[in-house]
């Protein structure tokens, strides 16, 4: 399975904009894939069609969007066996992970959005937000076309891709307003619930919170009855997850990025190099050196 950045986008001649973790894309039917692959995303993507059919499977369910309806990808996301028919047309919005966490998710508490999202992650728009999105679209082209290159035009087509991604949010606030109470309670207190909105945590922390109580305690739950929710929805523990979530980033940076080992311990908040390499070795079996010197890219 093959891990897909915002870096495998940001070289194709599909890109209209691409700046501060950011990306517009025109026309997505240019991305091309091998038969048969399957990914793994590290970003969220946002496609909205305006014309035509795409099928697409993602963690092992299948999704059809057509016109006038939005496509949420979000970050760890399996995406396998999509196909779009001839008369496709599309837009879609990019955002790199730390653009993400920066500037919108950490905002706001908006975990059951994110719920939402992944049990719908194609959504319906209505005329006016058709029209929304196309007049945020509109400026932001309009910028991109201009002759002048003046010093604040990345700035304008950064904040305006991002209030878009606001706009999207009051649209699955509205879709949540719409559930009916019983329906609603059973999301933020069933063992699924529980377990997808740790999930969704345990994304976003990246490897860098690695306590259950942590992740508890931003649940609003014990720590027993988190692993007890996990254990009964998946058959494995929350610390099991944790650490599978943690070697996942290690490996991840070792392979895919030019850190160092010490960098990244750091930035993943382990109290000292030596500990980071004991942790990773005793789930891994070999040391942090040892991995990228084994399995990195040539």
């Amino acid at each position: 399975m093959r891990h897909v950045t915002t870096n495998d986008f940001e070289q194709g001649d599909w890109v209209e904009y691409s700046a501060d973790g950011i990306l517009l894309i025109k026309d997505i039917r240019r991305i091309t894939r091998p038969d048969n692959d399957s990914v793994t995303i590290d970003m969220t993507i946002v496609v909205v069609c305006l014309k035509g059919r795409m099928t697409v499977t993602i963690d092992n369910t299948r999704h059809t969007m057509t016109r006038n309806q939005v496509l949420f990808l979000q970050p760890n996301s399996v995406v396998t066996d999509y196909q779009l028919s001839d008369d496709f047309e599309s837009r879609a919005l990019v955002f790199s992970l730390g653009t993400i966490e920066n500037s919108i998710y950490l905002r706001r508490k908006i975990w059951d959005n994110i719920s939402y999202l992944r049990l719908h992650p194609v959504v319906p728009l209505s005329e006016d937000d058709i029209r929304i999105f196309k007049h945020y679209y509109g400026i932001a082209t309009a910028n991109l076309q201009a002759d002048d290159d003046n010093l604040y035009k990345q700035e304008i087509i950064s904040h305006l891709l991002r209030s878009l991604v606001y706009e999207f949010l009051l649209l699955t606030d509205r879709l949540i307003a719409e559930q009916s109470e019983a329906t609603k309670e059973r999301i933020q207190t069933s063992n699924d619930g529980l377990h997808r909105r740790f999930l969704e945590l345990l994304a976003f922390s990246r490897g860098r919170t690695r306590k259950v109580e942590q992740f508890a305690e931003q649940l609003f739950v014990t720590p027993d009855q988190l692993t007890a929710a996990t254990k009964a929805v998946s058959g494995r523990t929350a610390l099991d997850w944790i650490t599978e979530a943690t070697v996942k980033a290690i490996t991840h940076d070792l392979l895919y990025t030019q850190k160092t080992v010490s960098e990244i311990s750091d930035e993943l908040d382990f109290p000292s190099l030596s500990f980071f390499g004991k942790y990773f070795k005793q789930h891994t079996g070999l040391s942090p050196r040892a991995f990228r010197e084994r399995f990195g890219q040539e």
